[in-house]
């Protein structure tokens, strides 16, 4: 409860002194959520989840998908999809939600060598450049490395 109470006591103090709140960052604490959706003097304020505990959280899972059998591949690919996350939410500084999905889906498509046509006409291509002169990876296939 330490979050939540620690949060009120912010919001107390910034109301107090007449500070107009846009934009709030949190972890992803199911007491602040709930309690952002419910109070009033919140319902205006845009409710964003810090991307460093969403990227750590998403490292952990894929360090644990890849030691599954038959997805050690997946471990040449955590950091870059860690950091594929990361561009996703400082290449979309309006917070354009399809837009951050879009990008965020094409990274199934960059870990198969498929890097055009990916099926989203908001995020149709990757962005970087030729890759013919990028170190060999090890690409993955289609359904290699399932997370259910």
């Amino acid at each position: 409860h330490m979050e939540l109470e620690g949060l009120k006591r912010c919001w107390k103090t910034l109301t107090k002194n007449r500070v107009k709140v846009k934009t709030l960052v949190t972890d992803r604490h199911v007491q602040i959520r709930s309690y952002i959706k419910k109070d009033v003097a919140m319902k205006d304020v845009d409710h964003r989840f810090d991307v460093w505990l969403i990227a750590k959280s998403f490292k952990k899972k894929m360090l644990a998908l890849s030691a599954r059998k038959g997805c050690s591949e997946l471990q040449g690919w955590i950091k870059s999809a860690v950091n594929h996350l990361y561009w996703v939410a400082s290449s979309t500084p309006d917070g354009n939600g399809p837009l951050m999905l879009a990008k965020w889906l094409s990274i199934a498509n960059h870990l198969q060598n498929v890097h055009h046509n990916h099926g989203d006409p908001l995020f149709p291509s990757c962005l970087h450049g030729d890759l013919e002169d990028a170190p060999p990876q090890a690409w993955m296939q289609p359904c290699e490395c399932s997370a259910g």
